[in-house]
């Protein structure tokens, strides 16, 4: 079994687009162990993080930042220059999906964690 600890993917979606960040695959697990979000932009951006189980498709259900598709709500507000660092310590299975948005397009998103040959 090997490790690969450290940066995990990076990604800067364009605005008002859902992007994919990390699918996990065949023969891996992942355990995320920070998330980092930054607004690089001039302006208050808004952003949405999702965890889809096994490729799943969009569902209100996956949301851990932001409201799903199904509700009135909008995106987290993410300030200027102030990067935000989720602690989180998850575990994701082969087909599983890290899925980011940001609606001004201002905002880079990574993915720190240790990834493990199974």
């Amino acid at each position: 079994m090997a490790d690969n600890i450290g940066i995990i993917q990076q990604n800067f979606p364009p605005a008002a687009t859902a992007a994919q960040l990390y699918a996990i695959p065949n023969g891996f697990q992942l355990v995320v162990s920070s998330l980092v979000i930054n607004n690089q932009g001039a302006a208050l951006d808004n952003v949405w993080v999702s965890f889809r189980k096994g490729g799943a498709a969009d569902a209100d259900s996956q949301y851990y930042m932001g409201a799903g598709p199904g509700q009135a709500g909008g995106g987290v507000p993410v300030g200027i220059a102030n990067p935000f660092v989720a602690t989180l310590g998850l575990t994701f299975g082969v087909g599983d999906q890290i899925w980011v948005k940001s609606l001004l397009g201002t905002t880079s998103f990574q993915i720190f964690g240790d990834l493990i040959n199974s």
